[in-house]
């Protein structure tokens, strides 16, 4: 049996405390994880909402600079067809903000199949293990090490018998079997 080299109990229940901490914070950022994951799902639940409402009134302004273009084009009593560069411009703007709006859903609708891929490839498999190891593992070596430290407590607790008082004759025979 091997023998144990502790130099310091004081030294084994500060790691003791340390895992102890190491573990609550490492349980609480695995929570914390958990919570940005599904706020980020929320988030971009949002965002489709919002752009999809932003489609809807975009479709509306370029319905209504269509409107407004095509009254526009009428040809006034002189004969003349009416300057409709602003009409113009003013779909040009529109269906542009339409376009930008509906690359917007498209992006939030690839970002929605994309994270939970992500967090199942990258993050759920070690985040459970993790898990299962802050929970069963480490209490248990939490539990050992307590053990060891109340047995080695114990082992310094123990008083040494006292040693036999020497008879003064055996003082004078072991000083003369030390002289020559």
């Amino acid at each position: 049996m091997e023998a144990a080299d502790v130099k310091s109990i004081e030294a084994l229940q500060e790691m003791h405390a340390a895992t102890c901490k190491f573990r609550t914070e490492a349980i609480d950022a695995l929570v914390s994880v958990d919570l940005t994951i599904h706020h980020a799902h929320d988030w971009l639940a949002e965002q489709l909402v919002f752009w999809r409402a932003a489609v809807h009134k975009c479709e509306e302004e370029v319905f209504q600079a269509k409107q407004e273009l095509a009254q526009r084009k009428y040809v006034g009593y002189d004969g003349k067809p009416p300057d409709t560069t602003v009409q113009v411009q003013n779909l040009k703007k529109a269906q542009a903000r339409l376009a930008h709006a509906q690359e917007k859903v498209e992006t939030v609708r690839s970002w929605q199949r994309k994270l939970p891929h992500a967090v199942s490839e990258t993050y759920e498999g070690p985040s459970r293990q993790l898990s299962a190891t802050l929970e069963s593992e480490v209490p248990r070596g939490l539990a050992l090490l307590e053990q060891r430290i109340e047995a080695l407590d114990a082992y310094l607790k123990i008083v040494a018998p006292a040693a036999p008082p020497l008879e003064p004759a055996s003082l004078s025979d072991s000083a003369a079997e030390k002289s020559p």
